[in-house]
Protein backbone atom coordinates (compact mmCIF):
# COMPACT_ATOMS: atom_id res chain seq x y z
CA UNK A 1 0.00 0.00 0.00
CA UNK A 2 1.28 3.50 -0.59
CA UNK A 3 0.46 4.72 2.68
CA UNK A 4 1.26 2.57 5.95
CA UNK A 5 1.49 3.23 9.43
CA UNK A 6 4.82 2.11 11.31
CA UNK A 7 4.62 2.75 14.82
CA UNK A 8 2.79 5.94 15.58
CA UNK A 9 4.01 7.58 12.55
CA UNK A 10 2.43 7.05 9.00
CA UNK A 11 4.83 6.91 5.69
CA UNK A 12 4.14 7.25 2.15
CA UNK A 13 6.13 4.50 0.69
CA UNK A 14 5.83 4.73 -3.27
CA UNK A 15 7.78 4.20 -6.42
CA UNK A 16 7.49 6.35 -9.51
CA UNK A 17 9.06 6.14 -12.82
CA UNK A 18 10.96 3.40 -11.37
CA UNK A 19 12.27 5.43 -8.05
CA UNK A 20 10.91 4.19 -4.80
CA UNK A 21 10.09 7.40 -2.56
CA UNK A 22 9.51 7.15 0.89
CA UNK A 23 8.59 10.06 3.09
CA UNK A 24 7.11 10.58 6.66
CA UNK A 25 4.59 12.72 7.21
CA UNK A 26 5.70 13.43 10.61
CA UNK A 27 4.44 12.56 14.12
CA UNK A 28 1.01 12.88 15.38
CA UNK A 29 -0.59 12.93 11.83
CA UNK A 30 -3.72 11.17 10.35
CA UNK A 31 -4.26 8.59 7.68
CA UNK A 32 -5.92 11.57 5.77
CA UNK A 33 -3.00 14.19 5.95
CA UNK A 34 -0.28 10.87 4.74
CA UNK A 35 -2.76 10.67 2.02
CA UNK A 36 -2.69 14.42 1.01
CA UNK A 37 1.59 13.82 1.26
CA UNK A 38 1.05 11.24 -1.22
CA UNK A 39 -0.66 13.46 -3.69
CA UNK A 40 1.57 16.63 -3.46
CA UNK A 41 4.43 13.91 -3.76
CA UNK A 42 3.09 12.68 -7.09
CA UNK A 43 2.16 15.73 -8.21
CA UNK A 44 5.17 17.60 -7.82
CA UNK A 45 6.84 14.55 -9.38
CA UNK A 46 4.53 14.74 -12.19
CA UNK A 47 5.75 18.25 -12.67
CA UNK A 48 9.31 18.01 -12.09
CA UNK A 49 8.74 15.34 -14.91
CA UNK A 50 6.11 16.72 -17.29
CA UNK A 51 8.48 18.40 -20.55
CA UNK A 52 11.47 17.19 -18.90
CA UNK A 53 11.98 13.75 -20.56
CA UNK A 54 13.42 13.56 -24.61
CA UNK A 55 12.59 11.49 -27.30
CA UNK A 56 16.27 10.31 -27.28
CA UNK A 57 16.15 9.53 -23.20
CA UNK A 58 12.43 7.26 -23.90
CA UNK A 59 14.11 5.58 -27.07
CA UNK A 60 17.09 4.77 -24.85
CA UNK A 61 15.33 3.29 -21.96
CA UNK A 62 12.52 1.57 -24.25
CA UNK A 63 16.06 -0.17 -26.18
CA UNK A 64 17.26 -0.81 -22.87
CA UNK A 65 14.16 -2.77 -21.59
CA UNK A 66 11.40 -3.69 -23.14
CA UNK A 67 12.82 -4.12 -26.94
CA UNK A 68 16.29 -5.69 -25.24
CA UNK A 69 14.51 -9.06 -25.95
CA UNK A 70 12.23 -8.52 -28.76
CA UNK A 71 12.97 -11.21 -31.94
CA UNK A 72 12.62 -8.51 -34.18
CA UNK A 73 15.16 -6.12 -32.52
CA UNK A 74 17.64 -5.90 -35.41
CA UNK A 75 15.28 -4.34 -37.31
CA UNK A 76 13.75 -2.44 -34.83
CA UNK A 77 17.34 -0.77 -34.44
CA UNK A 78 16.96 -0.02 -38.61
CA UNK A 79 13.49 1.79 -37.77
CA UNK A 80 14.96 3.57 -34.72
CA UNK A 81 18.32 4.76 -36.90
CA UNK A 82 15.78 6.11 -39.74
CA UNK A 83 13.49 8.17 -36.76
CA UNK A 84 16.04 9.24 -34.77
CA UNK A 85 17.62 12.49 -36.46
CA UNK A 86 13.72 13.66 -35.89
CA UNK A 87 14.08 13.32 -32.42
CA UNK A 88 17.15 14.68 -32.01
CA UNK A 89 16.49 17.79 -29.34
CA UNK A 90 13.25 17.28 -29.23
CA UNK A 91 10.96 16.90 -25.75
CA UNK A 92 8.89 13.77 -25.39
CA UNK A 93 5.62 15.80 -25.03
CA UNK A 94 6.59 16.67 -28.79
CA UNK A 95 6.52 13.39 -30.55
CA UNK A 96 3.20 13.90 -32.33
CA UNK A 97 5.04 17.07 -34.14
CA UNK A 98 8.20 14.60 -34.89
CA UNK A 99 5.41 12.39 -36.31
CA UNK A 100 4.17 14.57 -38.53
CA UNK A 101 7.33 16.00 -39.57
CA UNK A 102 8.80 12.64 -40.67
CA UNK A 103 5.72 11.69 -42.28
CA UNK A 104 5.59 14.73 -44.84
CA UNK A 105 9.22 14.26 -45.71
CA UNK A 106 8.32 10.63 -46.53
CA UNK A 107 4.95 10.83 -47.65
CA UNK A 108 5.83 10.29 -51.41
CA UNK A 109 9.00 8.45 -50.91
CA UNK A 110 7.96 4.98 -49.35
CA UNK A 111 5.48 3.03 -48.70
CA UNK A 112 2.80 3.93 -45.98
CA UNK A 113 3.57 0.48 -44.05
CA UNK A 114 6.94 1.55 -44.26
CA UNK A 115 6.03 4.82 -42.43
CA UNK A 116 4.04 3.26 -39.82
CA UNK A 117 6.62 0.91 -38.42
CA UNK A 118 8.66 3.94 -37.44
CA UNK A 119 5.41 5.89 -36.27
CA UNK A 120 4.22 2.59 -34.13
CA UNK A 121 7.69 3.11 -32.27
CA UNK A 122 7.11 6.64 -31.28
CA UNK A 123 3.86 5.16 -30.28
CA UNK A 124 4.99 2.74 -28.26
CA UNK A 125 7.53 5.11 -26.29
CA UNK A 126 4.70 7.42 -25.34
CA UNK A 127 2.24 4.92 -24.18
CA UNK A 128 5.29 3.49 -21.99
CA UNK A 129 5.93 7.30 -21.04
CA UNK A 130 2.27 7.80 -19.46
CA UNK A 131 1.24 3.85 -18.18
CA UNK A 132 4.43 2.43 -16.83
CA UNK A 133 7.26 4.91 -16.52
CA UNK A 134 5.05 7.97 -15.38
CA UNK A 135 6.88 10.71 -17.49
CA UNK A 136 3.92 12.31 -19.27
CA UNK A 137 0.83 13.84 -17.71
CA UNK A 138 -1.63 12.47 -20.00
CA UNK A 139 -1.79 10.23 -22.90
CA UNK A 140 -0.38 11.88 -26.31
CA UNK A 141 -0.01 8.14 -28.00
CA UNK A 142 -2.71 8.42 -29.76
CA UNK A 143 -2.31 12.05 -31.71
CA UNK A 144 0.62 10.00 -33.63
CA UNK A 145 -1.58 9.27 -36.56
CA UNK A 146 -0.53 6.00 -38.45
CA UNK A 147 -1.13 5.97 -42.39
CA UNK A 148 -3.70 4.15 -44.30
CA UNK A 149 -2.16 0.63 -45.77
CA UNK A 150 -4.85 -0.36 -48.01
CA UNK A 151 -3.56 0.38 -51.30
CA UNK A 152 -0.72 -1.90 -51.56
CA UNK A 153 0.17 -1.69 -55.21
CA UNK A 154 3.50 -0.48 -56.21
CA UNK A 155 4.84 0.94 -59.31
CA UNK A 156 6.63 -1.35 -61.72
CA UNK A 157 9.36 -0.31 -64.21
CA UNK A 158 10.37 -2.38 -67.34
CA UNK A 159 14.10 -3.64 -67.43
CA UNK A 160 15.53 -0.34 -69.57
CA UNK A 161 14.22 2.31 -67.32
CA UNK A 162 15.77 0.16 -64.03
CA UNK A 163 19.11 0.63 -65.71
CA UNK A 164 18.40 4.41 -66.55
CA UNK A 165 17.60 5.09 -62.89
CA UNK A 166 21.11 3.14 -62.13
CA UNK A 167 23.12 5.29 -64.49
CA UNK A 168 21.72 8.49 -63.21
CA UNK A 169 22.80 7.40 -59.93
CA UNK A 170 26.30 9.43 -59.41
CA UNK A 171 27.52 6.84 -56.58
CA UNK A 172 27.97 3.47 -58.40
CA UNK A 173 27.95 1.21 -55.35
CA UNK A 174 24.79 3.12 -55.08
CA UNK A 175 23.60 1.98 -59.21
CA UNK A 176 24.54 -1.52 -58.22
CA UNK A 177 22.52 -1.87 -55.27
CA UNK A 178 19.75 -0.50 -57.71
CA UNK A 179 19.84 -3.02 -60.15
CA UNK A 180 20.52 -5.74 -57.62
CA UNK A 181 17.28 -4.81 -55.80
CA UNK A 182 15.45 -4.64 -59.02
CA UNK A 183 16.39 -8.50 -60.12
CA UNK A 184 16.90 -10.04 -57.03
CA UNK A 185 13.50 -8.56 -55.37
CA UNK A 186 15.74 -8.36 -51.43
CA UNK A 187 14.25 -5.60 -49.59
CA UNK A 188 16.79 -2.54 -49.13
CA UNK A 189 17.70 -3.47 -45.35
CA UNK A 190 17.68 -7.12 -46.72
CA UNK A 191 20.85 -5.78 -49.06
CA UNK A 192 22.80 -5.33 -46.62
CA UNK A 193 22.70 -8.58 -45.04
CA UNK A 194 23.06 -10.72 -47.74
CA UNK A 195 25.51 -13.30 -48.49
CA UNK A 196 26.65 -14.31 -52.04
CA UNK A 197 27.56 -18.17 -52.60
CA UNK A 198 27.83 -20.26 -55.63
CA UNK A 199 24.94 -18.13 -57.51
CA UNK A 200 22.18 -17.44 -54.37
CA UNK A 201 22.04 -15.12 -52.01
CA UNK A 202 21.32 -15.81 -48.98
CA UNK A 203 19.54 -14.54 -45.78
CA UNK A 204 19.65 -15.53 -42.52
CA UNK A 205 16.84 -13.63 -41.27
CA UNK A 206 13.70 -11.85 -42.76
CA UNK A 207 10.96 -10.64 -42.47
CA UNK A 208 8.90 -13.88 -42.20
CA UNK A 209 11.97 -15.23 -39.86
CA UNK A 210 12.58 -17.76 -41.61
CA UNK A 211 16.21 -18.02 -43.92
CA UNK A 212 15.57 -17.91 -47.67
CA UNK A 213 18.13 -18.13 -50.74
CA UNK A 214 17.47 -16.01 -53.96
CA UNK A 215 18.85 -17.66 -57.17
CA UNK A 216 20.40 -14.57 -58.89
CA UNK A 217 20.43 -13.98 -62.70
CA UNK A 218 23.20 -13.93 -64.89
CA UNK A 219 23.39 -9.67 -65.04
CA UNK A 220 23.48 -8.89 -61.83
CA UNK A 221 25.72 -12.29 -60.50
CA UNK A 222 29.26 -9.93 -60.87
CA UNK A 223 27.50 -7.31 -58.16
CA UNK A 224 26.03 -9.67 -55.88
CA UNK A 225 29.60 -11.15 -55.85
CA UNK A 226 30.95 -8.02 -54.48
CA UNK A 227 28.69 -7.91 -51.15
CA UNK A 228 28.72 -6.12 -48.83
CA UNK A 229 29.30 -2.78 -51.36
CA UNK A 230 30.80 0.41 -49.88
CA UNK A 231 27.62 1.90 -48.75
CA UNK A 232 25.70 2.89 -45.73
CA UNK A 233 21.66 2.77 -46.17
CA UNK A 234 21.99 6.48 -45.56
CA UNK A 235 24.01 7.14 -48.31
CA UNK A 236 21.93 4.69 -50.59
CA UNK A 237 19.04 6.51 -49.73
CA UNK A 238 20.32 9.54 -50.45
CA UNK A 239 21.45 8.65 -53.71
CA UNK A 240 18.34 7.23 -54.98
CA UNK A 241 16.28 10.25 -54.28
CA UNK A 242 19.19 12.30 -56.37
CA UNK A 243 18.75 9.87 -59.29
CA UNK A 244 15.17 9.25 -59.14
CA UNK A 245 14.54 12.77 -59.61
CA UNK A 246 17.25 12.94 -62.30
CA UNK A 247 15.51 10.11 -64.34
CA UNK A 248 12.21 12.01 -63.89
CA UNK A 249 10.45 8.66 -62.17
CA UNK A 250 7.84 8.79 -59.58
CA UNK A 251 9.13 5.62 -58.02
CA UNK A 252 10.43 4.24 -54.19
CA UNK A 253 12.65 2.18 -53.57
CA UNK A 254 10.38 -0.59 -52.33
CA UNK A 255 9.26 -0.50 -56.17
CA UNK A 256 12.36 -2.18 -57.25
CA UNK A 257 11.03 -5.19 -55.58
CA UNK A 258 7.75 -4.97 -57.49
CA UNK A 259 9.94 -4.65 -60.50
CA UNK A 260 11.30 -7.95 -60.14
CA UNK A 261 7.51 -9.64 -59.16
CA UNK A 262 6.31 -8.04 -62.44
CA UNK A 263 9.45 -8.43 -64.19
CA UNK A 264 9.20 -12.41 -63.55
CA UNK A 265 5.33 -12.53 -64.23
CA UNK A 266 5.62 -11.32 -67.51
CA UNK A 267 8.51 -13.62 -68.35
CA UNK A 268 5.92 -16.63 -67.89
CA UNK A 269 6.69 -17.20 -63.81
CA UNK A 270 3.12 -18.62 -61.82
CA UNK A 271 2.35 -16.31 -58.22
CA UNK A 272 3.35 -19.89 -57.01
CA UNK A 273 7.29 -19.35 -57.70
CA UNK A 274 6.81 -15.54 -57.07
CA UNK A 275 5.68 -16.19 -54.03
CA UNK A 276 8.21 -18.66 -52.95
CA UNK A 277 11.03 -16.07 -54.39
CA UNK A 278 9.67 -12.73 -52.93
CA UNK A 279 9.34 -14.74 -49.19
CA UNK A 280 5.68 -14.05 -48.88
CA UNK A 281 4.23 -16.33 -46.27
CA UNK A 282 0.78 -16.96 -47.98
CA UNK A 283 -0.46 -17.12 -51.79
CA UNK A 284 -2.93 -14.56 -50.60
CA UNK A 285 -0.32 -12.00 -50.22
CA UNK A 286 1.46 -12.57 -53.63
CA UNK A 287 -2.13 -12.36 -55.03
CA UNK A 288 -3.56 -9.33 -53.45
CA UNK A 289 -0.05 -7.18 -54.80
CA UNK A 290 0.59 -9.08 -58.24
CA UNK A 291 -2.80 -11.20 -59.11
CA UNK A 292 -3.71 -8.42 -61.37
CA UNK A 293 -0.55 -8.73 -63.59
CA UNK A 294 -1.34 -12.62 -64.21
CA UNK A 295 -3.69 -12.41 -67.62
CA UNK A 296 -2.17 -15.34 -69.25
CA UNK A 297 -4.63 -17.99 -67.81
CA UNK A 298 -7.81 -15.27 -68.36
CA UNK A 299 -6.49 -15.28 -72.42
CA UNK A 300 -6.14 -19.05 -72.53
CA UNK A 301 -9.98 -19.51 -70.89
CA UNK A 302 -11.77 -16.90 -73.19
CA UNK A 303 -9.91 -18.20 -76.48
CA UNK A 304 -12.10 -21.41 -75.86
CA UNK A 305 -15.22 -19.44 -76.85
CA UNK A 306 -12.80 -19.27 -80.43
CA UNK A 307 -14.57 -23.36 -80.66
CA UNK A 308 -17.45 -23.08 -80.13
Amino acid sequence: MPVRRRGDVWWVDIQIGGQRIRQSAGPGATREEAKKLEAQIRAKHRRVQRGAHTLDDALARWLDGEARSLKSRKQLLYHVAVIRPFCAGKLLVEAPDVAETFTKKYRDKVTNSTINRKLAILRRICRLAYRVWHWLPEPIDQRIIMLSEINKRGTFLRAAQVEELARACAEPAAADMIRLAAFTGLRRSELFRAEYHDGLLYLAETKSGKPRAIPVPERVRAIAARLPLPITPTHLRKHFEAARKAAGLAVRFHDLRHTFASLLIQAGGSLATVQELMGHSTIAITKDLYGHLETDHLAKTVRLLDKL
